[in-house]
């Protein structure tokens, strides 16, 4: 009912404001004062209609979007934030050391591909040297006893009594004539009982004579030789060869090695006050 009286209200003003415009269009220097008037009903009206003639400012297309980007942005980074922040709630303390377990299990097994491949290159130089010194035993035509062409078809009593006159070589000191006779005698067969024997000693021979590089790649060609009985003694003597260059970390690996391939070996009780002191 209000609203209805007001309404009734408006069209007699206008109304009446018609009339009185009509009335007064004949007189001079009256036309600014009506629209002056008329503008204040008009805005008087607006006002009673709960209206507005004031036109909104308006926002630029780039405007709108670079505020529509802005939120989406800011949303991003909150919800990134809340599920950072859930994902290490929901992770229990059990859940978390079993994690880092895991990353230290692959670290760990990551290291272990690399000895293995390390391992295998070192096997593969020590083959390439094999041949190279097959090679240049064949061509040797002095007519050492030591020869491979002269212990090609060298019984197996013959084979031990020279394998024993390299070991007395090699206790006497005389490492570089022991290394010969060791290294005909795989030349002349190297699926004999002794020749894995025989490399052993080669390695033993070089590290005499402080050739470590080369006592390291001996030792390494002994795991050529399958079912050895010098597998640890090898792997033993190669911790100690690292040892004597400095390489303490590589040193620690290899008696590593050696404690984890061969755990009944002789030589562990011999590796543990060496580890002792790192």
């Amino acid at each position: 009912m209000k609203r209805f009286s007001s309404f009734i209200l408006i069209l007699t003003i206008l109304f009446g404001g018609f009339i009185f415009q009509n009335c007064a269009g004949t007189k001079g220097g009256g036309d600014e004062s009506t629209a002056s008037s008329n503008d204040e009903d008009l805005e008087d009206i607006e006002a009673l209609l709960g209206i507005s003639s004031e036109e909104p400012e308006e926002t630029t297309p780039q405007q709108s979007s670079s505020q529509s980007q802005d939120e989406k942005l800011s949303l991003l980074d909150s919800e990134a934030d809340r599920n950072q922040q859930q994902t290490d709630e929901s992770l229990s303390p059990a859940e978390k050391r079993r994690f880092e377990d895991q990353i230290r299990s692959l670290k760990n097994q990551l290291q272990q591909k690399d000895r293995e491949i390390n391992r295998l290159r070192d096997q593969l130089q020590a083959q390439e040297s094999e041949i190279q010194q097959s090679a240049q035993s064949s061509k040797n035509s002095d007519g050492s006893a030591f020869s491979a062409s002269g212990l090609s078809n060298i019984s197996m009593a013959e084979y031990e009594s020279r394998y024993d006159q390299g070991r007395q070589l090699f206790e006497s000191r005389n490492y570089r004539e022991a290394i010969e006779v060791f290294e005909a005698l795989i030349s002349a067969s190297a699926t004999h009982s002794l020749a894995d024997n025989a490399q052993f000693w080669i390695g033993e021979c070089h590290y005499g004579l402080r050739q470590y590089e080369a006592a390291i790649l001996d030792f390494e060609k002994v795991f050529t030789f399958p079912n050895s009985n010098k597998h640890d003694d090898a792997q033993f003597k190669l911790g100690v060869c690292y040892l004597r260059k400095g390489d303490r970390q590589k040193a620690v690996e290899e008696f590593n090695r050696l404690r984890n391939d061969y755990p009944d070996s002789e030589f562990i009780s011999r590796i543990d006050p060496i580890l002792a002191q790192f």
